[in-house]
């Protein structure tokens, strides 16, 4: 299977999603919207490195019976990231910017992260090709 250029990528039908009930489309966007969503990112991203290290101590065997000792990691992981991380939602898709408030008000978290994921693939995915297209060019020029 052929891997597809970013031209392809972008002329994709978009990835239909289900908000709040209703179907989104999100589809591929240009450079000068990326160039906007990169930036969004760039801030939640730095509240992620922030709470990476707390996040590093929850897990069952340490936390046990007692899920309050997780309360203020989850506190700090939640006011840094949880609100930009759907931000970005609305960052992305102008369609499901428009429709913001009925998606706050009616939408699921795992809808809102499991659309987010879409939106960063999308975004994200022709920078995670990058390194074997370089590896392609590299063989290319020694000739």
């Amino acid at each position: 299977m052929s891997e597809r250029t970013d031209g392809e990528v972008l002329s994709e039908q978009p990835v239909e999603v289900m908000l709040a009930g209703r179907s989104f489309g999100i589809a591929p966007i240009t450079p000068r919207k990326c160039r906007s969503f990169y930036a969004a990112c760039s801030g939640v991203l730095e509240g992620l490195q922030t709470a990476e290290g707390a996040l590093r101590e929850i897990s069952v065997e340490n936390l046990g019976a007692d899920v309050t000792a997780a309360l203020p990691i989850l506190r700090a992981f939640l006011s840094t990231i949880g609100p930009g991380a759907i931000d970005l939602l609305y960052e992305y898709s102008d369609e499901i910017g428009a429709a913001r408030d009925h998606i706050e008000e009616h939408a699921t978290l795992e809808e809102c992260l499991d659309a987010l994921l879409v939106c960063m693939r999308l975004a994200f995915g022709p920078f995670v090709r990058l390194p074997g297209k370089i590896a392609g060019m590299q063989g290319h020029g020694n000739k």
